[in-house]
């Protein structure tokens, strides 16, 4: 087979869920999907066992046999890559030519300001991270899990607030209709917390968030001190916004229309739409590591 008549599969995935994107090499899309959880820091047998049915789901969509893998190509872009000792062993996991295996911070960048453009990405998904692109030198900030950063993203927010319902119930926090609401789910006193607390991954705890942002609307008073909180950190982690490389700031992810449309107004000035979305980016990426 002719490399015109290879194929490349894109998958973009996270804590929360992966998708996918199967197309031909000049970009023809034949087939999509979704997948469960593909973090390879935290679950690698999970994610390993979730990306090989997300691919087995778009080949078969496509109607392209399994076999063909050995002619195609593959970008796969995953939160947790860039720290697990396990990237070799997934990717030879796969039958593919060729496969490069990457960060979603990486498909991040590349779809908000494509490959050149300076400016800086906020991505608020279930976790978070911040890219400054300034004149072809790129610095990161976060992306280092729930445990020791991910401020401001979904199970930072959730855990935030399981956090406030306890200190609610111990009546040395603010009571609110949210926190009251909390209590009574998890049986009227916070010990069923303490094991959900334990066994919880990221994305349980980001399950919260859709509910802190709609009482935060309705103008609850812990959901409100919560994104206020939230909002403070990312003013002080993108500092000054006069400073910004290239005037251009663009937020992504889940929670990331939300954060901009409350951000003060010498960021919102600044905003700017992502460039694609990021299976886009995991192509303009595969583009130039591949060279179709």
């Amino acid at each position: 087979m002719n490399k015109a008549q290879s194929c490349v599969l894109l998958i973009d995935g996270g804590g929360s869920g992966a998708r996918a994107r199967l197309c031909t090499l000049d970009g023809t899309i034949l087939a999509t999907g979704k997948g469960g959880p593909a973090n390879l820091s935290s679950d690698y047998a999970g994610a390993s066992q979730n990306l090989h049915a997300l691919a087995e789901l778009v080949y078969a969509q496509a109607g392209r046999d399994q076999s063909l893998m050995a002619a195609d190509f593959a970008f796969v872009a995953l939160a947790g890559a860039g720290a697990s000792a396990q990237r070799q062993e997934l990717i030879d996991s796969f039958s593919f030519q060729n496969m490069t295996l990457a960060t979603d911070i990486d498909v991040t960048l590349a779809a908000a300001l494509g490959t050149e453009q300076d400016g800086v990405v906020a991505m608020l998904g279930t976790g978070s991270f911040y890219v400054w692109r300034s004149q072809g030198e790129v610095r990161r900030v976060g992306g280092w899990g729930m445990h020791l950063g991910d401020e401001c993203g979904g199970a930072w927010l959730g855990r935030e607030l399981l956090r406030e319902a306890v200190k609610a119930y111990d009546k040395v926090g603010i009571q609110s209709p949210l926190t009251a609401q909390l209590i009574e789910e998890f049986g009227g006193s916070p010990k069923a917390m303490v094991p959900f607390a334990r066994d919880a991954q990221a994305a349980d705890y980001a399950k919260l968030a859709p509910r802190l942002v709609a009482a935060y609307e309705q103008g609850d008073s812990v959901a409100t001190a919560i994104i206020n909180r939230a909002l403070e950190m990312l003013c002080a982690t993108l500092g000054p916004a006069d400073q910004l490389p290239g005037q251009r700031l663009c937020f992504l992810g889940g929670l990331g229309p939300f954060y901009q449309n409350h951000m003060p107004a010498d960021y919102q000035a600044i905003c700017r739409s992502a460039a694609g979305e990021a299976l886009d980016g995991a192509f303009w990426l595969a583009q130039r590591e591949f060279g179709f």
